[in-house]
């Protein structure tokens, strides 16, 4: 066999060859999860955010037009709940939504539910990005490659239903394909986010972290840090070469789960000491972490 010919295969194995769908179940679990609870907390103001009458929505425009140039648009072919004149439909709508993810996160009619919950929120997002912060942006794409990988199979109620009714469980293999997709979204977003401070002084100087804590706007614990300063400046240093290092060392199997249990950790703690969206952040980055943290390969996977 040629050259050209045995690399084809590598990457035809590295992209289709089965693997286990462990972190892909986690992922589900967290990332619903996240997305439910983002949800339920707007619930009180959802048509505010999101109805007609609300912020950008169907009635403001028709009485104010000149507003609409002030419309954060990001994909108008699917902007059309700003087009809803009906608050009781979008309301229904925004019930289905929240219908939609619990039965994801729950494993519960899991492919209906995942495709139905990636529909929706890439609709409620795109009529008001300004309702979340960035992450709601970076989720559609993780949860697309959810809703199309059988992540019922394993924690979930689909799972106990087959096997209440006497059914034989279904393999915890699938091809690969969905699991490379959520790798390369998550590695992506640290190449952005990691490799765009390099040139910020709050980052090279290792006060970011100090400024974070210490901000009435998004520390959550009112701490005296100052005596703190140095530690504080190392783990700005640290997140930097961690996140930074991040879309490289994440593919390195020696180091691939340090890696990744460290970034998660990081996450966890901003999680913690953070009051900001930085929760929902840190959720969703630590459920696609699991695609490094937990086994890839097929040998790695636990027995069944």
């Amino acid at each position: 066999m040629s050259q050209a010919g045995r690399w084809g295969d590598r990457v035809e194995d590295w992209w289709l060859a089965p693997r286990p769908i462990h972190a892909l179940v986690g992922a589900r679990i967290g990332i619903a999860s996240v997305l439910f609870v983002a949800y339920a907390q707007r619930l009180p103001e959802a048509l505010d955010l999101f109805g007609p009458a609300g912020i950008g929505g169907a009635d403001l425009y028709a009485r104010v037009p000149e507003l609409g140039r002030f419309h954060p648009g990001i994909a108008a072919p699917l902007d059309v709940l700003r087009l809803v004149h009906s608050s009781a439909l979008v309301a229904a709508l925004y019930a289905v939504l929240l219908a939609a993810l619990a039965a994801f996160a729950l494993g519960f009619r899991t492919r209906i539910a995942g495709a139905l919950a990636f529909a929706l929120h890439l609709l409620f997002w795109t009529r008001n990005p300004l309702a979340f912060a960035g992450w709601a942006g970076f989720v559609n794409g993780p949860l697309l490659y959810l809703a199309m990988a059988p992540v019922g199979r394993r924690l979930s109620i689909d799972a106990w239903l087959r096997r209440r009714r006497g059914d034989a469980p279904l393999a915890a293999l699938a091809p690969g394909w969905p699991l490379r997709l959520l790798q390369i979204h998550v590695c992506a977003m640290y190449a952005v986010a990691g490799w765009s401070r390099l040139d910020k002084p709050d980052w090279l100087d290792g006060s970011l972290v100090e400024i974070a804590l210490t901000s009435a706007l998004s520390s959550r614990v009112a701490i005296d840090w100052s005596a703190a300063a140095p530690l504080l400046m190392l783990l700005t240093w640290a997140a930097l070469v961690l996140e930074g290092l991040a879309p490289i060392l994440l593919w390195v199997p020696r180091v691939r789960r340090f890696w990744a249990g460290a970034l998660a950790l990081f996450h966890a703690g901003l999680a913690v000491l953070l009051h900001i969206e930085v929760w929902a952040w840190s959720g969703v980055m630590i459920a696609g972490l699991l695609a490094f943290l937990l086994p890839t390969e097929v040998a790695e996977a636990p027995p069944r």
